[in-house]
């Protein structure tokens, strides 16, 4: 990771936002949108896992479209199990947008990928189609091994299907027809039905303005040969409609259970009125329904905003004064959502760090993985990538902050989108997520001014509670990228275990062949190829340390406070720390810096039940004084611990 300076400038000091000015709304109208529900953050690190290229990129087709050619939200990639019948099965579709001719027509496409070979694609899937088709999406049905096809096009949102279990072979779409008006960007999931031996199509429009669902009830792909609406429902997801009126944009995408009746919503939300601070009345959320759609839908929202200390008051406003309210928070955000076998909800996410007066830091921004624990109905957010031990998240400067010659901070630059450019963040990030048993995979791309994408691939091993360090892919380092600009890049549904904890991924990306999209004018009109690979990664990495104050899942887990706030506070040159014990217990209250280190062990005894009080002096356990800056003051009583924040002044 790069290390820059931040160079201080009194007119401009920071990039302002491009944002939409609202008319004011009485903030009453917001109130479903209030966080009502805690939020956790942890930030805990493995080391890198082993992995190896199963085959090297094997192209499937040219393409003059070189943006998102899978979709922003979807995955693209799909594994094929093997059906009940005589045919083998076990290929993989892909199903994306290309255009054949600079200047060309984008039209719907598909790939079929089986034994390391390309055996269909680029191919089209509308073979009548006169019009532009985009935002294109793809599932397949588990018991017949058929993949379901949905786009868009000035016409209306269309589908069709491959009879793969008619012939054994791909190729044979029925005629598409129109499954929901024009202005809607479809995706399509192939789920339960509360109906014995059927599964249950849906189809998720994004509107403008809502969000509508259709869904119909199959025995087999050919039941939907031909469109009856009298065979399909349609309804509107609630709250959408309410949040867009009171100029609530959401970053959001569903997820449908293969298995159960539960299907959901899950992103964050954004609030546009800029007469108030930008973090204000926005919410992590998932909004769910666990009857197949229909009835009621049950709403959770947690805050998505961390917040941190002005570095010595070092960043200040256009009046050069210090910024008092800096925050991380989720920010217009790309990615798709998985259901794990839990219940819980997943996706990766973009963080930006921003102040009261909604200006942002561009070259700050992170990538966070969020978690919604579906039993405790808590959201946990946690660090993927860049991430250190500095108190419950990432810092991009040290503590205490360092600074060059010029008196200029000294931090890191981090950029998790494809394309450096922070007006692009919105259009150019993207977060890909897939689980198998407790086993997450999430894939990002990240760049710079000075270097091409960078993709990067990090693995759990315990439903997200730890994650890797990296895989990093770029067309430097590894010899089976060499000469290629690898780009938007997305992973197959599920996984393939290969015994002795290994499994194989499949990919699928485009390789440009120039750097930057012409679709959003970053780069020229030359295209790229549609690429697939496969790589076998071990998930048997060796457990993480136990985590430092300020890492760990139980950062504050004693229901009444037993620890009191310091006094005084800010302090110089020490301070005072009072606690009680409810009853009699072994009692350890420690001084730690943001970086987790242990500075001073302040008692380590056991005593009665009582109240207490003890003095730091701001030496460390070496009796030499300690810099001036944030540090955390732990007391542990037995099993339980909390934990405050003070600060020492010199």
């Amino acid at each position: 990771m790069k290390r820059v300076l931040f160079k201080i400038v009194t007119s401009v000091l920071l990039l302002s936002v491009s944002l939409i000015v609202a008319e004011h709304i009485p903030m009453e109208n917001l109130a479903t949108m209030n966080s009502d529900h805690q939020t956790k953050f942890r930030c805990i690190r493995n080391e890198t896992p082993e992995y190896s290229f199963h085959i090297d990129p094997l192209r499937i087709g040219a393409s003059w479209y070189d943006y998102f050619p899978g979709g922003e939200h979807s995955i693209p990639i799909r594994l094929q199990p093997c059906p009940s019948g005589i045919f083998p099965g076990g290929g993989i579709y892909t199903a994306f947008q290309g255009m054949s001719s600079a200047g060309g027509l984008k039209r719907v496409y598909y790939g079929y990928i089986e034994e390391e070979t390309v055996l269909m694609g680029p191919s089209l899937i509308n073979l009548t189609g006169t019009t532009a088709e985009l935002s294109v999406s793809i599932d397949v049905d588990n018991e017949t091994g058929v993949p379901f096809v949905v786009w868009c096009s000035p016409d209306g949102c269309f589908m069709s299907f491959d009879q793969y279990n008619m012939i054994g072979i791909p190729g044979l779409w029925i005629t598409p027809y129109q499954v929901q008006p024009e202005g809607y960007r479809p995706e399509v999931f192939v789920g339960g039905s509360p109906n014995q031996g059927q599964r249950r199509l849906y189809i998720w429009g994004f509107g403008t303005n809502d969000i509508i669902i259709s869904y119909t009830d199959f025995y087999d792909p050919i039941d939907l040969e031909s469109y009856n609406p009298d065979d399909w429902s349609i309804v509107t997801v609630p709250h959408i409609s309410n949040w867009y009126a009171d100029d609530i944009i959401i970053y959001a995408s569903p997820i449908v259970s293969r298995e159960s009746g539960t299907i959901a919503l899950v992103g964050h939300s954004e609030y546009l009125d800029t007469a108030y601070p930008y973090h204000s009345f926005n919410a992590l959320f998932v909004l769910e329904n666990n009857n197949y759609g229909e009835g009621n839908w049950n709403l959770f929202t947690g805050d998505p905003t961390i917040p941190i200390e002005n570095p010595e008051e070092y960043f200040v406003n256009e009046n050069l004064q210090p910024f008092q309210d800096m925050r991380y928070r989720a920010f217009r955000n790309r990615h798709n959502t998985i259901l794990d076998d839990e219940g819980n909800y997943h996706f990766g996410c973009v963080y930006a760090l921003f102040t009261e007066n909604n200006s942002w830091f561009p070259s700050m921004t992170t990538s966070k993985h969020v978690k919604f624990d579906r039993e405790t109905e808590e959201f946990i957010v946690q660090d993927l990538y860049p991430r250190e031990y500095s108190g419950l998240s990432y810092l991009p400067w040290s503590i205490p902050p360092e600074y060059d010659n010029g008196g200029n901070l000294i931090y890191d630059y981090s950029w998790p989108c494809y394309w450096p450019e922070p007006n692009h963040l919105h259009l150019e990030n993207y977060h890909r997520m897939i689980e198998q048993e407790g086993r997450l995979i999430v894939l990002f791309q990240t760049s710079s001014e000075e270097t091409l994408p960078v993709t990067q691939i990090m693995i759990s091993n315990d439903y997200g509670d730890t994650w890797s360090y990296p895989i990093i892919l770029d067309s430097v380092e590894i010899a089976e990228l060499e000469e290629m600009i690898p780009t938007y890049w997305y992973i197959a549904d599920c996984m393939e275990y290969l015994g002795n904890d290994w499994y194989r991924i499949y990919l699928f990306f485009f390789d440009q062949n120039d750097y930057g999209s012409f679709v959003l004018g970053n780069g020229p009109n030359t295209g790229g190829y549609l690429c697939y690979t496969s790589i076998d990664i071990e998930f048997d990495y060796d457990p993480p340390p136990d985590p430092p104050l300020g890492l760990d899942d139980h950062l504050v887990i004693v229901p009444e406070s037993l620890l009191e706030q310091n006094y005084p506070n800010p302090f110089n040159p020490e301070t005072t720390i009072r606690y009680r014990l409810p009853v009699a217990s072994q009692v350890r209250l420690e001084i730690y810096n943001l970086r987790g280190e242990l500075i001073k062990t302040i008692v380590d005894e056991y005593k009665s039940a009582g109240e207490y009080m003890a003095v730091w002096n701001g030496n460390n356990r070496d009796n030499r004084r300690v810099a001036s800056g944030i540090y955390l003051y732990r007391l542990t009583i037995g099993n339980q611990s909390e934990t405050r924040k003070m600060l020492l002044l010199k």
